[in-house]
């Protein structure tokens, strides 16, 4: 699968892409920030092996081949195109052959006193279908409003751009590229400063920083942060520096951009203590944990809890409490939030029963069929799960109130649930990428279907207490706290919301 960890798990993503980094390569880049940090990254990739474009076919070889051994095609989804046999020819259709595409195209770059080590820089040069490469041209990427064209499955577009800043006709790559994409340009413009200012595209501003359009920047940085560094890139990361001796920073470290041009390009990053950057504000700081915290509350992952499988939806009733699994690899739904996804988790399943631990987001059931309500009782991301947001069109988050964003359906065939949310005409269906492990909006045939697991409010995992009267009650606040009688606000109640005014 495409992406090795989730934009949740930071800390080991960091890891595991550091891993192959030679000891001392970025240390001129450390303690750096904004434009003195692109400036001393520049100083360390600029100077490389340039291979030569005829060597880049070569170089597809250990660079770009998928797990199956066929070309790896970020911009078609319905390709198998087998090595050297397939490469460039001619073309009349999508899945004639494969080409050699450049991200930062050259027609960006043909004024640049390095144009002939840019044309060749296999850092930003993708085997792609010839066909859809040649209707990408040479448009700048960008969300599309109203397509002219789309590949097989609308897998990449073209047509006018959506976003405020730029009206053009741009070219948009499919979701789980886009990260792969932002950070090839942002290598680009790093690798190249010294050129930026020959260089001309809509989404460049020809200076050696910040070296992208407003426009073009916010969007690259939203790009970045919604499709996380994948095992793809880091193993085309470290087969390129193998070719060319040098490495793109922004694979390296993932959420890098942000120290340069984001919310951190104010703060010095630190290298040898690096944490994966988000776009978060830097100067808000992480809630102090529970100093005596209840290991069997939830969220604390003490403790577990069996739920079944859910195969007709019109057994679900309020107050149900539900989980949501992708059965294929035994992953979960998490309490874990970043940008607009949702992480996951593994849990074990057995003859339909899911063996669900305190970090698997529970969710409680409310509403009705066909106007129910997704509350996410554990976790530090408690509210109703909801499509709206302004940064993501895969946006799954939470909000306070039940409004329209986090209304949705269910529907059960086959055992795979469709959940379709009522805020967005598109993108609405909560589907799991495995691509890209992480559970969000897609309503897209490349994403996999999940399946609800629930149990009775009794058993959702939310700890029991007995009260004065002898009944078996469970009384928790809204962060997972355990309650011995009900309090003013909110209150979960054998795993319902009351209110208590």
């Amino acid at each position: 699968m495409k992406k090795f960890y989730t934009l949740i798990v930071a800390l080991f993503a960091t890891q595991f892409a550091l891993a192959g980094i030679p000891s001392g390569y970025y240390s001129k880049a450390d303690g750096k920030c904004g434009a003195a940090l692109k400036t001393a990254l520049y100083g360390i990739i600029n100077s490389h092996t340039s291979i030569g474009y005829k060597a880049v076919w070569t170089a597809y070889k250990t660079t770009d081949l998928r797990s199956d051994g066929k070309i790896w095609d970020i911009y078609s989804n319905t390709t198998n195109y087998v090595y050297g046999d397939d490469q460039a020819g001619s073309y009349k259709q999508e899945g004639d052959c494969y080409n050699r595409e450049h991200v930062f195209c050259q027609s960006w770059f043909d004024g640049a006193s390095s144009s002939g080590s840019m044309k060749c820089d296999v850092h930003h040069l993708f085997p792609t279908d010839g066909y859809v490469n040649n209707r990408r041209s040479n448009y700048p990427f960008g969300p599309v409003g109203s397509a002219t064209y789309t590949s097989n499955n609308s897998f990449s577009k073209v047509g006018s751009c959506s976003l405020s800043g730029y009206s053009g006709t741009v070219f948009e790559p499919n979701d789980e590229y886009k990260g792969d994409i932002a950070r090839a340009l942002f290598y680009m413009v790093t690798c190249y400063q010294g050129d930026m200012t020959s260089c001309s595209s809509a989404m460049l501003s020809s200076d050696t920083y910040p070296s992208f359009t407003t426009w073009a920047l916010n969007m690259l940085l939203e790009w970045a942060a919604a499709d996380p560094v994948s095992e793809k890139e880091i193993a085309r990361n470290e087969a390129i520096y193998k070719l060319q001796g040098n490495r793109n920073p922004y694979v390296d470290y993932p959420g890098l951009e942000q120290y340069v041009w984001g919310s951190k390009k104010n703060t010095n990053v630190d290298l040898d203590n690096y944490e994966s950057s988000s776009t978060d504000d830097p100067d808000t700081p992480d809630p102090d944990p529970d100093p005596d915290p209840d290991p069997d509350t939830p969220g604390t992952g003490g403790s577990t809890t069996e739920f079944e499988k859910v195969y007709s939806a019109s057994t679900l009733a309020e107050g149900d409490t539900i989980v949501i699994i992708y059965e294929t690899d035994k992953l979960a739904m998490s309490t874990d939030q970043a940008s607009a996804s949702r992480g996951y988790t593994e849990v074990e399943i057995a003859n339909d029963v899911a063996t669900v631990t305190d970090d698997v987001q529970k969710c409680l059931l409310e509403g009705k069929s066909g106007a129910w309500y997704l509350y996410a009782l554990n976790g530090d991301n408690t509210g109703y799960l909801a499509t709206n947001s302004s940064t993501s069109k895969n946006a799954l988050l939470t909000n306070e109130e039940a409004d329209d964003y986090a209304k949705c359906s269910i529907s059960i065939s086959s055992g795979d649930a469709t959940i379709t949310f009522a805020g967005k005409s598109a993108r609405n269906v909560l589907q799991y990428n495995s691509s890209s492990p992480r559970f969000s909006c897609y309503n897209a045939s490349t994403q996999k279907a999940v399946q609800i697991y629930r149990c009775s409010p009794a058993t959702s995992g939310i700890e029991q207490v007995i009260s004065d009267k002898g009944q078996v009650t469970s009384i928790y606040d809204l962060q997972g706290r355990k309650l011995t009688r009900l309090q003013k606000g909110v209150n979960i109640v054998n795993g319902r919301r009351v209110l208590v005014p």
